[in-house]
């Protein structure tokens, strides 16, 4: 899952590779919101998308994470 998966996300966002190993990364695009990652379960997944709809000035957040399979 995760090279594969870093792999794609970059090469829709070219430049945009990720500063140390952060579990979410946050894109914003004229207030277009993406989150990619992995955590640890859906209510995360939920929180941290309802947490980047808050944001001002965002008007749209599309939540790509992915959940973690320990």
């Amino acid at each position: 899952m995760g090279v594969r998966y870093e792999i794609a996300s970059f090469t829709r966002f070219p430049g945009m590779q990720p500063f140390g190993t952060y579990p979410i990364h946050i894109i914003v695009n004229n207030g277009r919101t993406t989150l990619l990652g992995v955590v640890d379960n859906e209510a995360d997944k939920t929180v941290a998308g309802m947490r980047a709809r808050e944001v001002t000035g965002v008007f749209g957040v599309e939540n790509e994470l992915m959940i973690s399979s320990k």
